[in-house]
């Protein structure tokens, strides 16, 4: 299987955001600003949590080090595309059913720290518990970036019960409360 390699820690780093098919301009924007400016197309990206049985408590769902809901921030992962689609084919997906998909590469500097949490999947449960998530550390970036073996077994586990889904199940998630101008950045394709 495929992990994560990374190199110095001087190198510039990076957290994805997939590029959504309907973007309209070239800002990203938390769920809950999009229905402010855009509700049509806000109801689109709230139907990806349809086919999920927590959904409801998902949505509600408190970030309580930066004192707002799940939907009021940016949701980026620190593992490079690649990394992850080669870690679910060789969970056993076949590589001609998954989807290409586009991702923005932003730098890490474009975001403001103080507007950063950290996810740990790895401490996740359902219940309130406010341990799972961190300050963001910039010098956790190869942490961040890593696939925990977790990861791996819940791939092998869903491809094996034929439901694949939870592409970043136990991988952090940075959480972003703000917007990003995506103009000019890089654009990633797997």
């Amino acid at each position: 299987m495929t992990n994560n390699t990374t190199g110095s820690t001087t190198q510039k780093r990076y957290v994805y955001h997939w590029v959504p098919s309907n973007m309209t301009g070239t800002t990203l924007f938390p769920l809950n600003r999009l229905v402010e400016l855009m509700p049509d197309v806000a109801a689109i990206h709230f139907n990806k949590y349809d086919a999920r049985e927590n959904r409801h408590v998902l949505l509600k769902r408190k970030i309580p080090l930066l004192d707002c809901l799940w939907n009021d921030v940016l949701h980026f992962t620190a593992v490079h595309p690649k990394v992850t689609n080669d870690n679910v084919i060789a969970a056993g997906v076949d590589p001609k059913i998954i989807k290409k998909k586009k991702y923005f590469a932003i730098p890490i500097e474009m975001l403001d720290p103080q507007l950063i949490a950290v996810l740990d999947w790895q401490k996740f449960t359902m219940e309130k518990d406010a341990s799972r998530y961190s300050h963001f550390d910039a010098t956790k970036m190869d942490y961040y970036a890593t696939v925990p073996q977790a990861t791996l077994d819940f791939y092998k586990e869903r491809t094996s019960n034929g439901k694949f889904f939870g592409t970043y199940h136990f991988v952090p998630h940075i959480l972003y409360k703000g917007s990003v101008d995506v103009t000019g950045l890089e654009i990633i394709e797997v």
